[in-house]
């Protein structure tokens, strides 16, 4: 069937925002009245195809019978091991009440900033600086390394929820003109490898992997392959909800961290450049297919966090960010509107908006300052849904954003979302640190926090 055939989607009368990530405290004022649905992935249990992978091809027999596997493997998907099932609630366990008691000496140093309930307001007479003094000096001492971690002591299922709290608060704050789907999925913290999980890659390999998926016949069996049954439980969610945009705050480390990853970890040096330009290549050719061959009737156009490791990522080799399909890649500044020190840059970002000193909503309430890419990018899809009608498709506004380099400044974002009194740090705060690659292939060989 081509896309041609296929009728328009309904075009809502709100924004339907899904919102990826690791966890939410969906009982927040600010997010309840929003959602329309609160999803968790299940998924059963299988052998990934490409462990039985050989770890080398000695010959050519070996190589031609890994490439008849492959193209068997896009001409038949495996069947179906995933689904979405219905949020968990969380249960707060003792622990969480030791930090609880916390919040409203917490909140009160963002007055007229507060999300809901509102801690002690301070008159507008009175500054930020001199208010946050008060606090300071009338308030208990705060436990950093409690509060910090206050997501290991909310329990849902072991679900980590500060940061997916974090982002979708931004997109829900005062804002009328959006429904959000909040999908839950499982996310590795960090880029580092736990002992034990990260085989070595030798150069023979991955020249191998470059030699097969860049080979006419697994590209045309890639280019003519249906979509998988895992892939079809995605896009018939999307097309349920009739989903907008799709925002997703995580991404995987620059080429060149991978690459410096398998040396400390006592591997031998590699070059993953080539390998990162052919999977690309690969996987925009499949999704372009796709959705010329009208087997999507997904509309969404993601928006996603261009990441937060001062990388320049300007081509596929320098990382996955380039070679994201539909995607509007979003990077940070600071309240001056100057690129943050933290952010990727280069060709592949196509919008900037406010990363540092975003004031985010926390579970159970609290509120405070972060800084990361991670928070652009819902700004920026707030910022969508506010200067914007729901549309039918977003091809046109997909066209006009890529490459852009459009600015939104911290003028066109709300004030009492922006803590401009805090100096930008060097670092990053402690709920942006999320890493997550999204290539399908090479698998057997990364641990399960770089996959």
């Amino acid at each position: 069937m081509s896309s041609r055939d296929q009728s328009p989607p309904e075009v809502n009368k709100k924004f339907r925002v899904a919102v990826i990530d690791d966890g939410f405290d969906t009982s927040l004022p600010v997010l309840k009245d929003k959602i329309i649905a609160k999803l968790t992935v299940k998924c059963d249990e299988k052998v990934d195809p490409a462990a039985n992978v050989k770890a080398a091809s000695s010959t050519q027999q070996d190589y031609d019978q890994i490439k008849k596997d492959l193209i068997a493997s896009l001409q038949n998907p495996d069947p179906m091991v995933c689904q979405f099932v219905e949020m968990p609630s969380l249960v707060k366990s003792p622990a969480f009440q030791e930090i609880s008691i916390y919040r409203e000496e917490w909140n009160s140093r963002y007055p007229k900033r507060l999300f809901e309930p509102a801690g002690p307001e301070v008159p507008q007479s009175v500054s930020s600086n001199t208010a946050a003094s008060k606090a300071n000096s009338e308030a208990p001492v705060i436990d950093r390394a409690k509060f910090d971690r206050i997501d290991d002591v909310l329990s849902g299922e072991g679900k980590y929820i500060y940061h997916g709290t974090n982002v979708a608060s931004l997109i829900a704050y005062k804002n009328d003109n959006v429904e959000l789907v909040l999908i839950q999925i499982d996310l590795a913290r960090g880029y580092e490898p736990e002992d034990g999980q990260l085989k070595c890659l030798t150069q023979s390999e991955i020249d191998r992997d470059i030699k097969l998926y860049s080979d006419p016949d697994v590209l045309r069996a890639n280019r003519e392959s249906p979509l998988s049954p895992d892939d079809k439980v995605v896009d018939n969610l999307f097309v349920k909800y009739n989903i907008d945009f799709s925002n997703q705050s995580f991404g995987g480390p620059p080429t060149k961290i991978m690459e410096d990853i398998y040396v400390k970890n006592g591997c031998s040096p590699i070059s993953l450049g080539n390998y990162k330009r052919v999977m690309h290549e690969f996987d925009s050719q499949r999704e372009i297919s796709i959705r010329e061959r009208g087997l999507t009737k997904d509309k969404s156009l993601t928006i996603s966090a261009f990441g937060n490791d001062a990388a320049a990522i300007n081509t596929p080799a320098d990382g996955e960010e380039c070679s994201k399909v539909f995607t509007i890649n979003v990077g940070a500044i600071d309240s001056k509107d100057k690129p943050a020190v933290f952010t990727n840059t280069g060709k592949c970002s196509d919008v900037m908006a406010p990363g540092v000193g975003i004031i985010v909503s926390a579970p159970d309430n609290f509120v405070h300052a972060a800084d990361g890419t991670s928070f652009s990018s819902p700004l920026f899809v707030r910022h969508l849904t506010q200067t914007l009608k729901p549309q039918s498709n977003y091809k046109d506004l997909y066209k006009k954003l890529k490459g852009s380099n459009q600015v939104i400044s911290s003028s066109q974002i709300p004030t009492e979302l922006l803590d401009k009194s805090r100096e930008q740090l060097g670092g990053l705060s402690l709920t942006d640190r999320v890493g997550l690659t999204s290539r399908p292939f090479l698998k057997h060989h990364l641990p399960s926090n770089l996959r």
